[in-house]
């Protein structure tokens, strides 16, 4: 029968956490945040909620997850694993490979990269006007409510600038 997705969620989570394996313990090596992460997306990609994935969800789990996994990393990954499909704990252990070169982009310097394009003095600040411009004209749209919480965390003195790079530390640090 089929397991609820949060009794799959919470079984994961309870087997990644009890393993204790000494400096290659997950929970020290992945943030729970991370763990919680990853667990939700391969939730996503196990279709049959079997608790395992094949070498095509690997992939696009990987990627959906902002890792850039060459074709020949896929077949390197699951050759690894030994098998045609991998559980959750095989796949965090891939991850962790010392010679996986599967390390995640750089999340701080991607969003530094797209604050940068707007910042035309190249001085490492936007103004919360044309910020404001931006989120609720380009893209996913935020409503007026939305970005005036954003801007009062980007710029909590109100002095109509974001330093965005000391902002997206702070970002980051709290997600």
């Amino acid at each position: 029968h089929r397991v609820d997705r949060r009794q799959r969620q919470m079984c994961i989570r309870d087997r990644v956490s009890t393993q204790s394996t000494g400096s290659d313990d997950l929970e020290t090596q992945i943030p729970p945040k991370k763990i919680k992460e990853y667990t939700e997306a391969f939730q996503i990609f196990d279709h049959d909620a079997d608790g395992k994935i094949d070498r095509t969800s690997l992939g696009q789990l990987m990627r959906s997850l902002g890792f850039k996994p060459t074709e020949a990393e896929l077949n390197k990954l699951m050759s690894t694993s030994g098998a045609s499909l991998i559980n959750f704990e095989t796949f965090l252990q891939l991850l962790k490979e010392p010679g996986s070169n599967l390390q995640k982009p750089n999340e701080e310097l991607e969003i530094r990269e797209s604050f940068r394009v707007f910042d035309k003095d190249l001085n490492g600040q936007l103004s919360t006007e044309e910020l404001r411009h931006l989120l609720t004209t380009v893209g996913e749209k935020m409503s007026p409510e939305e970005v005036e919480v954003l801007l009062n965390e980007a710029d909590p003195k109100g002095t109509g600038w974001i330093h965005y790079g000391a902002w997206v530390e702070e970002m980051l640090q709290q997600y």
